[in-house]
This record gives C-alpha cells, structure tokens and sequence, in this order.
C-alpha cells in the first residue's frame, strides 16, 4: 500500500556564515548553561549585518530568514500565520515566524528517539531522527504553514520543523524563490 503524502516539508538553504551574536557569547541567559539548549526559540535579535542572494535560508543558529520579495508573495496570498521582522534597519530580509499552528507528528512511525534529559533545563540532550515524516491526522494539510509539535534538537539542528499543504507547495514553487527546499515530503 502507498503512503498518501500529506504536505511538504519546508527548509532553507544553510547560511551558516551568519549568526545571531547571542549564540556564541558565553554569558547568554537564552541558553542553558549546562547542556546549551536555547531556552528562547523564538527570541531574535536586531544586531545581524544580513546580506543573501537567497530569498529563503537559515543562520548558524538555525533562524530563518526571508528577502522582502518572500515576504511580498506570503503578504499578497494572504497567509495570516506567518508573521515578519526586520533583520535590520535595510528591510531587505526578515525574519520568519509561523503563528500557534503546530501538527502533531507521529513520534514512534517517525523513528524519533529522545535521549536523556538535561539536569538544568529538562529539555532532552538531543531529540533525533524523523528523516521521513509522518502526521497523527489522516487528512493532508490545507493550503497554510504549520509547525511541527516536535522541537528537534542534535548537535547542528534545533528548532520546530516547518510543513506546507499541497496546495502552498505548488504556489511556493511555481514562485522559484532561491535557496527554497521543498523536496521533502510529509506523510
């Protein structure tokens, strides 16, 4: 029996050139002190020199950040969940967040382990796995962004994962936007 995709996952190409300045100092109240987590995933800074020929891409850090002509096309198709802010003052790339519309994944199909927990914070050290991606809903995704409910955490990736429906991969695609990933798909 074939697996019925559900949506796509969406990822940025690696800029990892550019860094938000919080991540490497040593006194950083956003990280745990012991294990390194970021206690803030949402917190974003102001003090980043961005510049990219890419409309979508990720920091170091695993930010994600967008050109004003993303931003524009997101703006003209009327995508109420997703939010943006300035990088810096040029307000030529942003900084992209999806609002409260997370999809629960299905941690054991997924082949997603938890490992043990920090003392400190009590995040797990590293949450791993889920290459192929299954939901917990039969039904595909609507034409929306969506955060997955799993926050991943290994030695070069954290954050929640983005997903798309079909019907927002098609338009994101049809678009070209550079430095766009979309290959993946969620089942």
């Amino acid at each position: 029996m074939k697996t019925k995709i559900k949506g796509r996952e969406m990822q940025g190409i690696d800029n990892k050139q550019y860094a938000l300045s919080e991540f490497f100092e040593n006194n950083n109240r956003l990280r745990c002190p012991e294990c390194g987590c970021l206690l803030d995933p949402y917190y974003r800074s102001l003090r980043i020199d961005f510049k990219s020929k890419f409309d979508f891409s990720t920091t170091y850090d695993n930010v994600d950040i967008v050109s004003k002509r993303f931003k524009d096309f997101i703006q003209l198709e009327d995508y109420r969940n997703v939010v943006f802010f300035p990088v810096n003052e040029n307000n030529e790339f942003f900084y992209f967040h999806i609002l409260n519309n997370p999809v629960q994944v299905n941690v054991e199909k997924s082949g997603i382990k938890y490992k043990e927990k920090c003392n400190t914070c009590l995040y797990p050290k590293e949450i791993i796995g889920g290459f192929d991606i299954f939901l917990n809903q039969e039904e595909p995704l609507l034409d929306c962004f969506y955060t997955s409910d799993v926050y991943w955490r290994t030695h070069n990736m954290f954050g929640y994962r983005i997903f798309i429906g079909i019907e927002t991969y098609n338009k994101l695609h049809a678009q070209k936007f550079k430095g766009l990933d979309l290959a993946a798909k969620v089942f």
